[in-house]
């Protein structure tokens, strides 16, 4: 009987809303009671039809009403200070809740799902172990040769040198293109111009 009376209350709330698109309510409100009251198939089966074909949006208007149904105060308590006061916070944190539910659902929709970050986290250290793994068969193979310390010497030299000379090669463009931002200046240009006046 516990369950019962709220389940009246949310079917009847039902019916004021969506008189004209539920199915189920072509029936007079007397003989629609007296079916739900006695557990009439023809009352009870089409509600439940109706119900869970839409349990999702049901539950999340449920969810929804909890937080946004906003309380009844009347006018006469509403002009104590205090009690003005706390309502106005009230719809404050309806209007917060609002606010922050909807921007919950945008992130749910956005597409960040945090079972893939969690499969991308765990395919990432997945390939760390490989990584680390693979190194440490590289050293080992590298240890049996000799002379590895004085290699691997050379080979740290040789990527430093590299890196310099990438740095060198970008360093050298940059200053081409400051000298020469057109295009127009170049040295023949330049060797042309004073041969003209030396002429």
């Amino acid at each position: 009987m516990v369950f019962f009376r709220p389940f009246m209350c949310f079917i009847f709330a039902l019916m004021k809303r969506h008189s004209e698109t539920l199915p189920f309510l072509s029936l007079c409100r007397s003989s629609f009671r007296q079916g739900l009251v006695t557990g009439s198939k023809p009352v009870v089966h089409p509600i439940l039809h109706w119900l869970l074909q839409r349990v999702a949006e049901l539950k999340k208007r449920a969810y929804l009403a909890r937080f946004l149904v906003k309380l009844e105060v009347p006018t006469e308590f509403l002009l104590d200070d205090v009690i003005n006061d706390t309502y106005h916070q009230y719809e404050e944190l309806v209007e917060g809740f609002k606010t922050y539910h909807k921007e919950c659902e945008h992130l749910r929709n956005s597409g960040f799902s945090t079972a893939e970050i969690r499969r991308d986290i765990n395919a990432m250290e997945e390939e760390k172990d490989q990584l680390i793994k693979r190194v440490e068969r590289l050293k080992k193979r590298v240890e049996s040769v000799s002379n590895h310390q004085r290699m691997l010497e050379q080979a740290r030299q040789l990527r430093v040198e590299k890196e310099r000379e990438e740095s060198l090669t970008h360093q050298k463009q940059e200053q081409k293109n400051q000298v020469n931002p057109l295009g127009y200046i170049t040295l023949q240009n330049i060797y042309i111009r004073l041969h003209k006046y030396t002429i």
